[in-house]
């Protein structure tokens, strides 16, 4: 996880994050690609970014 946020920082756009924005139940928060099928949830607001310690598969966490 902790390359992955470093990564983040460092370049929000690098297709390994996989950064989007979700929509429903999570409108207003934004995942990325840990490892494999793992996800991190944020809230992204100007420069100020809240990492969530919600983590789980994409199923976990969206089904």
């Amino acid at each position: 996880m902790d390359k992955r946020i470093r990564l983040f920082f460092e370049d929000r756009t690098d297709p390994k994050l996989r950064l989007h924005p979700l929509i429903g139940k999570f409108r207003g928060y934004w995942s990325i690609n840990i490892n494999g099928d793992l996800r991190a949830l944020l809230i992204i607001r100007g420069d100020q970014v809240t990492i969530f310690a919600l983590l789980g598969t994409h199923s976990e966490l969206y089904g």
